[in-house]
């Protein structure tokens, strides 16, 4: 939900109401880009300072991620033994998880995590692990906030071995939930019950695989088991970077070998698995394959392993994320836009050690005229001079609404953070972004008819909609998709309950109350395109209003704010208690139906 933080003086009113919050919003093609293979990169997170969005001393040899349905990001630090956690946006969440060592002093080397919805894998008797971790020195730990909310414990160490687990996914077969660790030092992917004990030995075979290669990373898409297998060095216990040394398998969850995906090519030591989200750019549902070796991401056909493309940014060259390590959808809760890829990484610094980056991957815009909606009622209806909330994907990569110094001289802003919209060759002007919602208001002089819509984030466009424009599309602005964004006359919010954190009280026959809106029309005298209204100016055609389908006296109504327009209405004397209907009639135009103000005696 967007609120306006409104100053503007009331018509008829001597008193000034200032910074009066109101939650009014719900939750040319210029010189952008328009490309088949072009993503957005921002750095969310890194330990280096002002390399991203936020700084994190902790985020160091930055490894694998999980998450639950719900949770933020949880990361593995291989650099710091912790895990740490961060929500959409790269916010820090302040819970840091120690993942112990495999020997006592020294610190974990977490590489690979996963989310547990089973009740298996209990850190403690009847205390299952929400996650769970496995370590370059060979222990699976498990956590569990009950139990111990600042530590992991070990469950399984197998470092007397020699195994080197970089790699960690969990699943489900015959019923019974498992964990399969890429044991990189022994070429194996070892699995383990819901009680950590061994399970499946002598699966998870390829025989046509060559000698030297062993599994490097083990992911669980869509109910099949991605391995990605690099080359060892001579000690076996890490990748050895280079063109082609890669291969790809799919297995089920017993370990059997379903097919060889890929074979060398564009591997380079590959660890990085995903499927695309569908509105990836033109990738919409393909695999995403991360080389550690070369840093590169590139996209292969899911079903044949057949190669597309690699990802190339918005100049059209390839990215590339030195020593690249996990890529994660997006859960569209506190882990990140469903519509974005997130990345981590093990960056080499200034000081040429290790460091760590979390990061964001994003398409261009993706809309389509349905989803472009009048900003009061979210239905169709866009007319000159009205606000219009376009819910997409991919439409932003910040997340903010004006500040001061996005006004210059009284000027609207044309563009946030990189975000602007179109309007038949005119530029919108912009009044809050987010990756998944832009609220814009459409230019005054827009002409009545078909209409060419498009955003760009940042240099890459969305391709063009058609939407028609009306002389006048009135909707009142809502607290809550219901209730009228209303005000008594000293300013104070119309409501029966808290629906905002605003105290509000009921109006009652008879109170001339003030109706905020949206589409209403042309004013006299006209406001100039795209500047701050400093004065009310009232409306050329004064609209009807009946609430509770009693015709109800307009005292006033004018454009009071950018886009914003106000009606005073009197209240009809005999209307009844409860929640009552209010409906605003412009011409043949009316407002949407199931707005409501609260009336109590």
């Amino acid at each position: 939900m967007l609120c306006f933080i409104l100053n503007y003086r009331t018509h008829n009113m001597t008193k000034t109401t200032a910074l009066l919050a109101l939650c009014l919003f719900g939750l040319s093609a210029s010189n952008s880009l328009r490309a088949a293979n072009a993503f957005l990169v921002r750095n969310l997170v890194s330990d280096i300072p002002e390399l991203a969005d936020h700084t994190d001393a902790n985020l160091v040899g930055a490894w694998g991620i999980s998450e639950s349905a719900t949770s933020p990001f949880w990361v593995a630090d291989a650099g710091k033994g912790v895990s740490t956690l961060y929500n959409s946006s790269g916010g820090v969440i302040p819970l840091v998880v120690s993942i112990p060592p495999a020997k006592s002093g020294g610190q974990g080397i977490p590489t690979g995590t996963v989310f547990n919805t089973s009740t298996g894998f209990e850190v403690a008797t009847g205390k299952a692990a929400a996650f769970i971790f496995d370590t370059l020195d060979g222990t699976i730990s498990a956590w569990n906030p009950q139990v111990d909310r600042g530590n992991a414990i070990v469950k399984v160490n197998n470092s007397s071995a020699g195994a080197a687990y970089t790699g960690l996914a969990i699943g489900t077969n015959n019923s019974n939930t498992f964990l399969y660790a890429a044991n990189f030092h022994a070429g194996t992917v070892d699995v383990f019950d819901s009680t950590f004990a061994a399970a499946m030995p002598g699966t998870f075979k390829d025989p046509m695989l060559p000698t030297g290669y062993a599994p490097f990373n083990v992911q669980n898409l869509g109910g099949k088991l991605y391995v990605a297998y690099a080359l060892q060095n001579a000690s076996q216990s890490f990748a050895t970077p280079g063109a082609g040394n890669g291969y790809v398998d799919v297995f089920d969850t017993a370990g059997t070998l379903v097919q060889r995906l890929i074979s060398a090519g564009h591997l380079n030591a590959p660890w990085g698995l995903a499927i695309a989200p569908a509105t990836f750019g033109d990738f919409g549902n393909d695999l995403l394959v991360g080389n550690f070796g070369d840093g590169t991401i590139n996209v292969f056909n899911p079903t044949t392993g057949a190669y597309i493309a690699t990802l190339h940014d918005v100049i059209g060259a390839s990215i590339v994320v030195p020593n690249l390590w996990a890529l994660q959808v997006g859960n569209g809760g506190s882990g990140g836009d469903p519509n974005a890829v997130y990345f981590t990484a093990g960056i080499p610094g200034p000081d040429g050690g290790n460091h760590g980056l979390f990061g964001r991957l994003q398409g261009a815009p993706a809309m389509t005229a349905a989803q472009v909606l009048n900003g009061g009622s979210f239905q169709t209806g866009i007319a000159p001079n009205t606000w219009v909330s376009i819910k997409a994907a991919n439409l932003a990569s910040t997340t903010r609404g004006w500040l001061d110094e996005d006004f210059v001289n009284g000027a609207l802003p044309t563009a946030l953070d990189g975000v602007s919209a179109w309007f038949t060759g005119k530029p919108a002007y912009i009044g809050y972004v987010s990756p998944a919602q832009i609220n814009l208001l459409v230019p005054a002089g827009t002409p009545v008819g078909a209409a060419q819509v498009q955003t760009v984030n940042n240099g890459l466009s969305s391709s063009m909609v058609t939407v028609q424009v009306q002389a006048v599309a009135p909707a009142f602005f809502t607290l809550d998709g219901t209730h009228i964004a209303a005000t008594h006359a000293n300013g104070s919010l119309i409501g029966a309950t808290a629906i905002t954190p605003v105290a509000m009280t009921p109006t009652k026959p008879g109170e001339t109350i003030t109706l905020y809106g949206t589409g209403f029309g042309e004013t006299n005298p006209a406001i100039p395109e795209g500047m701050l209204v400093t004065k009310a100016a009232p409306l050329v055609t004064l609209p009807t209003v009946t609430v509770g389908g009693t015709s109800a006296t307009v005292a006033f109504g004018g454009l009071v704010g950018a886009g914003l327009y106000q009606l005073n209405v009197t209240v009809p004397a005999g209307t009844p208690d409860g929640d009552t209907a209010v409906v605003a009639l412009v011409g043949t135009a009316t407002s949407q139906s199931g707005a409501v103000i609260t009336v109590q005696h």
